[in-house]
């Protein structure tokens, strides 16, 4: 009987501890990075086969290893990337860089970090823009996020790289 009430408590306190820390082993599916819609262009003229990536939980942009090809009026669509996971933590730490490469030039397209979770974004990225301005959310690059370009490239597809 002792014992029975001691592993009660002990569980219960476990449980309690779980909660208190924010953290929960519940499966259930998390955003590994947002839907990513939008144009790459140089002054308004649109920059066809630019290379446009995506990195999450990466020092830099060019590390991620989801990529595609701008289309012929510089647009790109990345779809939203989920995973299952079991760990649930209230509000965890992302970070997502957004990388863009014209021939042998790089660019910083996108920089945020933040905790939750990052958002759908539409980005109008100008490569003559400032690659060290501060964007609305408070990241950095020469993408601006807003709601005008809402069309999909009908013929490219985002291209996973292996890991490793």
């Amino acid at each position: 009987m002792k014992t029975c009430l001691c592993i009660s408590k002990l569980s219960s306190l476990l449980l309690l501890l779980a909660f208190l820390n924010g953290c929960l082993l519940i499966p259930h599916h998390v955003t590994v990075s947002p839907s990513i819609v939008g144009r790459v262009h140089r002054n308004g003229q649109p920059v066809e086969n630019a290379t446009v990536y995506v990195a999450v939980r990466a020092e830099r942009c060019y590390e991620g290893n989801l990529f595609m090809h701008t289309d012929s009026e510089g647009k790109f669509n990345f779809d939203r990337r989920r995973e299952f996971k079991y760990l649930l933590v209230m509000d965890p730490a992302y970070t997502l860089r957004v990388g863009i490469a014209d021939g042998d030039r790089r660019y910083v397209g996108w920089s945020e970090g933040g905790f939750g979770g990052p958002a759908d974004m539409t980005l109008d990225c100008d490569l003559e823009n400032d690659p060290l301005k501060q964007n609305r959310r408070g990241g950095i690059g020469v993408c601006n996020d807003n709601s005008q370009y809402k069309t999909k490239p009908k013929k490219n597809q985002p291209v996973s790289r292996p890991a490793g």
